[in-house]
């Protein structure tokens, strides 16, 4: 990828982690039932319920979220692999 698509994908976890995060935030509180959760990309209701489904949704994106800057910043993992 170049710099340009890893900054694009960078903004684009950024502002879905964002929203994952409003999400989780406002389902935590005991008087909210559903929540509409707005990515930019796509719209649903989300509930309580979905909780479980969500953490392990932010944890993955977090982790893309590391990678890509990681790639950016140029000190991501390289695997070298003999050629012989």
């Amino acid at each position: 990828m170049d710099i340009a698509t890893l900054e694009a994908e960078i903004a684009t976890t950024t502002l879905i982690l964002t929203a994952l995060g409003a999400a989780i935030l406002a389902l935590a509180d005991p008087t909210v039932s559903s929540y509409s959760l707005d990515t930019g990309q796509t719209s649903q209701t989300v509930r309580r319920q979905d909780l479980p489904a969500l953490y392990k949704q932010r944890t993955a994106l977090q982790g893309e979220l590391c990678a890509l800057q990681a790639r950016l910043s140029g000190s991501g993992a390289v695997q070298v692999r003999p050629w012989f």
